[in-house]
């Protein structure tokens, strides 16, 4: 746990995208079982992005995947 809000802190406080990397890599490596590696691989996807462009990835996914959930939708038929 400590690897990971080590690489918290570097990144989401301190700004520092090349330790926060650092920790959270070390963190996957040396302990990949553990709840907090899930965690610090999802954090470094996200690592040095603004808000804006988060939320501009989160919509243009949202539109991508859209299209097909409707496609694979089945229609409903009235029961008789």
């Amino acid at each position: 746990m400590a690897l990971f809000y080590a690489g918290f802190i570097y990144g989401n406080e301190l700004g520092d995208i090349a330790k926060a990397t650092e920790n959270y890599n070390l963190l996957i490596k040396e302990y990949p079982e553990h709840p907090a590696a899930k965690l610090a691989k999802d954090d470094l996807a996200l690592l040095g992005k603004t808000p804006e462009e988060l939320l501009n990835e989160a919509l243009k996914k949202n539109e991508q995947g859209g299209g097909k959930k409707e496609a694979d939708k089945k229609p409903e038929t009235a029961a008789h």
